[in-house]
């Protein structure tokens, strides 16, 4: 459990100048909370703010040194709406605990397409552009180096000004439907090759659908190269 305590004296009753101070600590104490768990997550680009809706004012202690902790419930998603519960401790022991409504929202680049992209176009030939936009509502798959589409084909028609995410990409086929290939025949210590328009698309190690040239005789075969696929069974 990962609890970040801040020490406090407050003086009882408590009075508009102490309330404010404890609504302070408060903060503090959620704020550093937040940046401990998202500093191991986000990368050096990225940032991220803290915004309350609610802060108790009405807090009292027992006595001075009275210590705020936000509690770690490990699986909390630290992300857009949150309540985080805060506990007051009292000589080592809790004397109640509060929660705390909170927004936290995150900033980092993406990739935005510049121009409509076309369903199969190359990575490659895609034109956008970075940009450093508010990330919290958006997907965690989302692109931010153009680097990462190399060797990918968009997955669908993609329109102009859209925030790019790797679920819109797929790996570009080493075989393509309608391509000729080499079918691989293994007889015995024999190794044959018939020509065969493959009928689906496939990258290295895909099991595809072929049919062989001249005749409708129709085979699966395992993707080896781009011009070659090896025979696994007769439909």
């Amino acid at each position: 459990m990962i609890v970040i305590s801040i020490i406090l004296t407050l003086l009882l009753p408590a009075d508009a100048r102490e309330r404010s101070l404890a609504e302070q600590e408060i903060k503090k104490a959620i704020e550093q909370f937040v940046s401990s768990k998202l500093t191991a997550q986000l990368s050096a680009e990225e940032a991220f703010s803290v915004e309350f809706r609610n802060v108790p004012v009405n807090i009292s202690v027992i006595a001075n040194g009275a210590t705020f902790r936000v509690v770690d419930k490990g699986s909390m998603p630290l992300r857009n709406n949150a309540l985080l519960p805060v506990e007051v401790v009292q000589n080592g022991r809790v004397e109640y605990t509060f929660l705390v409504s909170v927004k936290i929202r995150r900033f980092g680049k993406v990739l935005i397409a510049s121009d409509k992209i076309e369903k199969g176009q190359s990575g490659d030939s895609i034109s956008a552009r970075t940009e450093q936009v508010e990330t919290t509502m958006l997907t965690a798959d989302v692109i931010a180096d153009k680097e990462k589409l190399t060797g990918k084909r968009a997955k669908r028609i993609i329109k102009a000004g859209s925030v790019l995410t790797e679920s819109m990409f797929e790996g570009v086929p080493t075989v393509t439907q309608g391509s000729p290939v080499t079918l691989s025949v293994k007889s015995n210590s024999v190794v044959i090759g018939v020509q065969a328009i493959a009928r689906e698309d496939g990258a290295k190690g895909d099991i595809i659908a072929v049919q062989r040239v001249g005749s409708g005789n129709r085979y699966t075969a395992r993707v080896v190269d781009e011009k070659t696929v090896e025979l696994v069974s007769q439909k």
